[in-house]
């Protein structure tokens, strides 16, 4: 059912299914408000929605067994290719040129290696090590959707923080599910368009410069000067002799207020 390539899957190819009653066929009925709200849903194109196969499979309503503690859900195969990465660079962050050499020998389940990146992949890869300073974050939401345009029926398109929740199912409206009329909408949708002729297969996955980073660098400490220290050394003394004098004079009050003797000598000096 996918789309040339790109990880996705046409709505109307995505109702065909379920609109036509097709027996022995895979009927998928979630409504189009509902995966949007998942996040399963590439609306780049107004004409031509199309669900995102790896957000698809990966969201809440492909989860079985569920209870208010755990979900049991599909396996996110990009975490074992964030997995290697992370094993082979051994830090937060590289270069473009070495992360573009390590993916094109980096295999998955359905993209095989070696292989040769596409001219939009590797210009897009240096644009964000560009934008964080000449190295590529690889805990960022670019890099995320980099990886996304790398592996497309692997790695989910990230969404920006708070625009998509995963909803269970019977907690949204009308269950989640398409009416009869939407379906039949959405089907008769794909006569009315012809499919739309590409040079490049990322044309078809949306992108955004919206960034978000799971790691922000904290400010470097500013460098203390001769000067600053004799400051600080000298507000340190005081707060010593401030705490001294305070524990001598709460001594003097308890024992004048309390009859327990005399004040010893030295506090009187």
């Amino acid at each position: 059912m996918e789309d040339r390539g790109s990880g996705r899957v046409r709505v109307s190819d995505f109702y065909r299914g379920a609109h036509g009653g097709e027996e022995g066929g895979w009927q998928f009925q979630e409504s189009v408000p509902y995966m949007r709200q998942l996040g399963a849903l590439d609306e780049s194109n107004k004409d031509e929605p199309r669900v995102m196969i790896s957000n698809y499979l990966l969201s809440q309503t492909n989860c079985i067994a569920s209870s208010d503690f755990y979900s049991v859900c599909c396996l996110n195969e990009c975490e074992d290719l964030m997995g290697h990465l992370e094993k082979t660079i051994a830090g937060p962050e590289a270069s473009a040129a070495r992360i573009a050499q390590l993916i094109t020998s980096l295999p998955s389940s359905s993209v095989s290696a070696p292989r040769e990146l596409s001219a939009t992949l590797r210009t897009r890869l240096e644009q964000i090590g560009s934008d964080h300073g000449g190295s590529v974050q690889l805990y960022s939401r670019l890099f995320a959707q980099w990886m996304h345009h790398a592996y497309p029926r692997e790695c989910p398109f990230p969404h920006m923080s708070g625009t998509t929740s995963q909803v269970k199912a019977e907690l949204w409206k009308d269950s989640g599910l398409a009416t009869k009329e939407e379906l039949k909408e959405f089907t008769k949708v794909d006569k009315l368009f012809e499919v739309e002729q590409i040079e490049d297969v990322h044309d078809l996955m949306m992108w955004s410069q919206e960034e978000e980073l799971l790691v922000v660098r904290p400010a470097p400490a500013p460098v203390a000067t001769a000067g600053s220290l004799g400051v600080v050394r000298g507000v340190m003394m005081c707060a010593a002799l401030a705490s001294v004098v305070f524990a001598m004079l709460r001594t003097v009050a308890t024992a004048t207020a309390t009859g327990a003797g005399e004040v010893p000598q030295k506090y009187l000096v």
